[in-house]
């Protein structure tokens, strides 16, 4: 038996370890940043939420690509970025969130999508609180469009397959506000 060996083994498993939780940390403060990037959208506060857009940018550049260090928290950290600046895209522009403007994996991207039509379902409630019918029917239509697209990928039974269902509940729940804002 070689000690030596065994050395080696250690100081691989140890920087494997040390990497590892470094990806976890950096998960998860991008999960938390993304998460106040959606709170100061909802809360109309596009400023704030446009002021950690670069510290964001930074992190999931991080996380990116480094998904076999953990059990998927980097995945979904990156997910939850897409989530947030497509979101704050949309707040900004109206537009989508181009796939070719972001360095990462297409799965995550769309992930991120679907995530973002549950944040415009919310917003489309908010904006009928207001009485704002017109944003309502942007909002639906932009969800539309996006669902229009995922019909036309081939998904296979994944969780990006199941998550593309939620699309079109999505925009069930877009028609049923607008519906419910036209009987009143």
């Amino acid at each position: 038996m070689s000690k030596a060996e065994f050395e080696k083994i250690r100081k691989q498993l140890n920087a494997f370890e040390a990497k590892r939780e470094e990806l976890i940390q950096l998960s998860r403060k991008t999960i938390s940043i993304s998460k106040k990037i959606i709170y100061a959208l909802h809360a109309n506060n596009e400023k704030e939420a446009s002021s950690y857009l670069d510290e964001i940018t930074k992190l999931a550049k991080q996380v990116q690509g480094n998904y076999n260090y953990d059990l998927g928290m980097a995945k979904v950290a990156v997910q939850e970025y897409v989530e947030a600046i497509a979101y704050l895209e949309y707040v900004k522009t109206g537009k989508l969130l181009e796939f070719s403007k972001l360095n990462i994996d297409v799965e995550s991207y769309l992930l991120g999508l679907c995530d973002l039509s549950g944040e415009l379902v919310r917003r489309a409630v908010n904006k009928g609180i207001e009485g704002n019918k017109d944003e309502i029917i942007k909002i639906r239509k932009f969800v539309e469009e996006i669902y229009g697209e995922f019909l036309t990928l081939e998904l296979r039974n994944s969780d990006l397959r199941h998550k593309a269902d939620s699309l079109y509940w999505n925009v069930k729940k877009i028609e049923d506000i607008l519906f419910t804002l036209k009987t009143i």
